[in-house]
């Protein structure tokens, strides 16, 4: 062990004469506790010696071995030499290599020795140094049974010298100085095993920082009992500890080389991981300045050495305590604004239940939380054993004191909520304020999609050569209600009149402004206005009123005989065209501002024309207004999805809708489609597929609707349409193309349906139901069925009724 010290004597200029011949018979000793006996008494000499040389030597004299360590350095006084084995003794004004001394290592010594039954002294002579003695009998016979193992002849290397070396390498300039030590005192490692270990659970994780091993083992062996330690030997090495891993206090000496205790307390305090840990320092200069300047700085405890251990211990407990309690008021604070905020954010009743419910539990650390308002009800439960009735009940109460609801919070069984209720009661505070509002914006919600509801078409006209299809969409639960609109009008049995537009804004005004504009156009067009004339009119009619509402409107007139189209738009998002597999926009440009925009704006009316088989789509921006992407991206998408169109105009608009329609949507989405037909006449070309029976429905369902044909009528044609396609696909043999032909025409009030396939005829078997389509076909009208080897050619006749 004296000899880890010699390339530290070597640069300190100091001889270091190590005589320890073999003994005659074993001296009993703990391992770890000889070694710092050895280790403290080797570097105080060398801390007090600056020439000549330190001796270690091992004699035996009379029934007891003798260690001698002498040294020829600064000596101690006569009179402060009965003195040096008191704990946090001190000689002072006597030069030393260290800049700060403790007093504790001595005192250590003597409490190990007298452990082993043995004696301690000193000798010493002013500037020619000083001799301590240490004597420990032979055998075990002095020492109780329970502490004597049998003898362990294993050689091991000395477990703490490396704590001393690199000590003792700060003071003479050695490369160790770089690497100060660091040791988890309660982990049992191999650096402290002789530490006493906590015999219960810890209580808390305490990080002691001094530079002095003598000093730092001492104020571990002290707290370690209760808490857990780790240690450090500079501030520098503290810091890394601290971010590394939680710790509930440091206890840090002032004076460090690297970085002393004032700086790692700044360094602490600055960064916002160990922003609110308690800190206590330890430093040998009393005073009130002192004690000032280390509280100014930002530590919770000053304590001046020489201290006593109850008064350490107490000194520890209390910051520690006060230190939790800031840190759960902290967490609490934090708790309650995280709380606040999402409260606050919350747009429906469901919503604010939820949040509030999530947020106690976690606020109150409760096991089980039950927050309800009227017929709503939210629970959230961590888990774990409660008492039976409820920790806490507190009201919901809105800001005229009416109850609203009931926050019940359930914390763990036997344990002490008390320091909850402040901050529960807070919560509660805010959550019924929110409740509230949440119930008025429900009621107000309510009371707009009611009224914007009620000023949609519930059903479309249909005339001869066109068919239109509709959708909308409400935004998500917690927006408010907008203004879309759309409209569809039948004039003369001639023209038809499609409307879509939106009014800016949101809620209850948003959808008054949209009825009354609604209903203002669909006046001038049944008084015969012309699109842009109707829009004019409307752009006036808006400037005259006081709320002086703003909208995007776009009208269009179809005329199904002559194919020919008339349209205006303020400010809308152009239409969609689509021919066959080419998508396009029905115009380019701005055709007007919105209406409200522009005081006297006079909207003119574009002609064009749209064929059988066109389609046209009007949408409000909800269809295309995309966060997550921009606006060219969006009518890309939407182009794309127009592509997709499918055999009904229905597809189409289910098409277009479907992107949108499993999202949150932050607004309205209208939609209105419109295919010309022929007038008189549709023909549709089906795959060979049962389910496929359902387009053929539809279309003829719009087909004679739009030729004011009985229900009578309607319901016979669908029954005998259906039939004679579902045998087309059902009887053939080894068709040419697996598709059935349908065709439909209305002639001087007869109806004239053909049914084709491609395939041979396939006679029935007469067992079970099968064949008696025909027959059903017949009953509700002429038939006649025509076999070729081309296929089979079904015609239905049906007169009108009047």
């Amino acid at each position: 062990m004296a000899s880890t010290f010699r390339s530290a004597s070597e640069r300190a200029g100091l001889r270091l004469v190590v005589d320890c011949p073999p003994l005659s018979e074993p001296v009993f000793v703990d391992p770890d506790m000889w070694e710092k006996v050895v280790l403290n008494l080797v570097s105080n000499a060398l801390k007090f010696t600056f020439e000549g040389e330190i001796s270690i030597r091992i004699r035996e004299v009379d029934g007891v071995v003798r260690l001698e360590v002498s040294d020829t350095g600064v000596g101690i006084d006569a009179r402060e030499l009965p003195h040096v084995f008191e704990r946090f003794r001190r000689v002072p004004g006597v030069r030393s290599r260290s800049h700060e001394g403790t007093g504790i290592g001595l005192a250590l010594v003597r409490e190990l020795v007298e452990m082993h039954g043995g004696r301690v002294s000193a000798t010493s002579q002013v500037d020619v140094g000083s001799t301590f003695v240490v004597t420990i009998p032979f055998g075990a016979e002095h020492l109780p049974a329970e502490r004597v193992a049998d003898a362990d002849h294993t050689r091991r290397e000395p477990r703490q010298a490396p704590l001393f070396v690199a000590e003792t390498a700060q003071w003479t300039g050695g490369a160790a100085a770089s690497h100060p030590a660091s040791v988890d005192v309660s982990a049992g490692s191999d650096s402290d095993a002789s530490a006493p270990r906590p015999l219960t659970a810890s209580a808390g994780h305490v990080l002691v920082v001094d530079d002095n091993p003598d000093l730092r083992e001492h104020v571990a062996q002290l707290l370690v009992p209760t808490w857990e330690v780790s240690t450090a030997a500079d501030g520098l090495e503290a810091m890394r500890l601290a971010t590394e891993e939680p710790f509930d206090l440091v206890l840090t000496d002032v004076m460090m080389p690297r970085l002393d205790g004032f700086g790692l307390v700044a360094a602490l305090r600055a960064d916002p991981r160990t922003r609110y840990m308690p800190i206590v320092l330890l430093s040998a200069r009393a005073g009130s300045a002192e004690e000032v300047a280390g509280l100014s700085v930002g530590a919770d405890d000053y304590l001046t050495k020489p201290f006593s251990g109850q008064e350490l211990i107490a000194r520890v407990r209390a910051n520690m305590a006060l230190g939790q309690l800031r840190n759960q008021i902290i967490r609490r604070l934090r708790a309650l604004a995280d709380a606040a905020v999402a409260v606050n954010t919350a747009r429906s009743t469901a919503d604010v239940l939820q949040v509030a419910a999530r947020h106690a539990l976690s606020l109150a650390e409760a096991v089980r939380v039950v927050v309800s308002a009227g017929e709503a009800r939210y629970e959230a439960d961590a888990g774990g054993a409660s008492s039976a009735e409820p920790s806490f009940v507190l009201p919901l109460t809105g800001v005229a004191d009416q109850q609203l609801g009931e926050l019940r919070v359930w914390h763990p069984a036997a344990e002490n909520a008390d320091a909850d209720e402040a901050a529960l009661t807070e919560l509660a505070r805010l959550v019924g304020v929110r409740l509230e509002n949440a119930q008025l914006y429900e009621a107000e919600h309510r009371i707009a999609t009611t009224l914007q509801h009620s000023l949609l078409p519930r059903t479309l006209p249909q005339l001869p050569g066109a068919v239109v299809a509709s959708r909308y969409l409400p935004g998500s639960a917690d927006v408010e209600v907008g203004g879309d609109w759309y409209d569809v009008v039948a004039r003369d049995d001639d023209e038809l009149v499609l409307v879509i537009g939106d009014v800016v804004g949101k809620g209850v005004p948003a959808a008054a402004a949209m009825g009354q504009l609604r209903n203002a156009l669909r006046a001038y067009v049944l008084e015969g206005f012309d699109p842009g004339e109707s829009l004019t009119r409307l752009n006036r009619l808006v400037g005259s009123t006081e709320s002086r509402s703003f909208a995007t409107v776009f009208c269009l007139w179809f005329s199904p005989r002559l194919g020919r189209l008339r349209y205006a738009s303020a400010g809308h998002p152009s239409p969609l065209v689509i021919r066959e597999d080419d998508v396009a926009f029905l115009h380019d440009r701005a055709l007007g501002p919105p209406v409200g925009a522009i005081a006297g704006t006079e909207y003119e009316t574009v002609s064009g024309e749209l064929r059988a088989g066109d389609r046209l789509l009007l949408y409000t921006d909800g269809l295309i207004e995309d966060r997550q992407i921009g606006i060219d991206d969006s009518l890309a998408l939407l182009r794309a999805d127009a592509t997709r169109s499918g055999e009904h105009v229905a597809d189409l608009v289910e098409a277009v809708v479907a992107r949108v329609a499993g999202r949150p949507r932050r607004d309205d989405v209208a939609v209105l489609a419109l295919e010309a037909v022929e007038l008189d006449r549709f023909e549709l070309r089906l795959p060979a597929d049962p389910t496929k029976l359902s387009v053929l429905r539809k279309r003829l369902e719009d087909f004679l609707v739009a030729h004011r044909v009985s229900d009578t009528d309607l319901f016979d044609l669908t029954v005998a349409v259906s039939e004679a396609a579902a045998n087309a696909i059902e009887h053939p043999v080894d068709p040419v193309e697996p598709v059935v032909d349908v065709e439909v025409r209305v002639e001087d009030r007869t109806v004239v349906a053909t049914v084709s396939d491609s395939g041979r005829w396939r006679e029935s078997t007469g067992s079970s139901f099968r064949g008696r389509g025909l027959s059903l076909i017949r009953a509700l009208g002429d038939l006649s069925v025509e076999h070729t080897p081309q296929g089979t050619r079904v015609v239905l006749r049906r007169e009108l009724s009047a």
